[in-house]
C-alpha cells in the first residue's frame, strides 16, 4: 500500500470505547475505504462480514487503522470499500472487519492457478498462469503445455468445487512423470472413489474424487 493514500471514513456511528479484553472494539463505522471511490450502482457485496475470529488476528492486523482496513479490503478480490465496519484494538495493532464491497468484474472470478475450460463444449482444460490486463490472462493448456492468451469472457471455471461426479462424466487427472490424462467415469466405488476408463488405453483404474477434475458440463 502506498504511503500517500488517505483514509476516507464516512458516517461515524459510535465513539471510541475501551475494555480489558485481549481485543476490544474501539469504533463502528458505516463506510470505510483506503482509496478514492466514485459511487455508482454497479457495486456488489463480495464478502459478508463474519465477525472477528481468532484466526484473523495475524492475517488482518495492521500497525495503523488504515493498514488494517487495507488488508481486509484486499483480502477479497476486487474489494474497494467496507460497509458496517468495526475497528478493534489488538495488543499494539488494529483489526478492521466489515462487509467487503466492490465492482464485480470478470477478472474477479478468476485467480492465478485456477483450472479453466473453454471452447464450444468446454472440453479444453488449462491453468491460469498470470493476468495480462483487465480483459485477458495467460493460460497453459494442460494436455499440450502450450501457453495462450485468453479473454476472460471466453473461459469458465472448471467444476472442481463439489468433487462429485456422475457416471458418464468426462474427467482429467495428473499422473507423476506422465502429465494429465483423460477418461470417463464408469461407476462410483465409494464415497470418495470412482472407477475411471482411460480414453487412450481403455484401461480402468480407481481414483479418488479429489484427484479428478470435471471437464464436461
Amino acid at each position: 500500500m502506498k504511503n500517500h493514500r488517505v483514509l476516507f471514513v464516512v458516517f461515524i456511528l459510535s465513539t471510541l470505547s475501551f475494555s480489558t479484553n485481549a481485543q476490544h472494539l474501539i469504533g463502528s463505522l458505516k463506510l470505510i475505504t483506503d482509496r478514492p471511490i466514485i459511487f455508482h450502482n454497479r457495486y456488489d457485496l463480495l464478502q459478508k462480514n463474519e465477525g472477528l475470529k481468532s484466526d484473523m488476528y495475524d492475517f488482518l492486523r495492521g500497525a495503523s487503522i488504515q493498514d488494517a482496513a487495507h488488508k481486509t479490503i484486499s483480502s477479497c478480490r476486487c474489494g474497494e470499500f467496507l460497509m458496517n465496519a468495526e475497528i478493534y484494538a489488538y495488543e499494539d495493532s488494529y483489526i478492521v472487519t466489515g462487509d467487503v464491497w466492490g465492482e464485480r468484474r470478470n477478472t474477479c472470478l478468476f485467480e492465478i492457478g485456477d483450472i479453466v475450460t473453454w471452447g464450444k463444449k468446454k472440453r479444453a482444460l488449462g491453468e491460469i498462469l498470470s493476468f495480462k490486463d483487465e480483459d485477458e490472462c495467460i493460460v497453459k493448456e494442460l494436455r499440450t503445455n502450450k501457453k495462450r492468451e485468453m479473454d476472460f469472457d471466453d473461459i469458465y471455471l472448471a467444476k472442481l468445487e463439489t468433487r462429485e461426479f456422475q457416471v458418464g462424466d468426462k474427467v482429467t487427472w495428473k499422473e507423476l512423470f506422465v502429465g494429465y490424462k483423460t477418461g470417463t467415469i464408469i461407476s462410483k466405488r465409494s464415497e470418495y472413489g470412482y472407477l475411471v476408463k482411460e480414453s487412450e488405453s481403455g484401461k480402468q483404474k480407481e481414483l479418488k474424487a479429489d484427484e479428478l477434475f470435471l471437464i464436461n458440463e
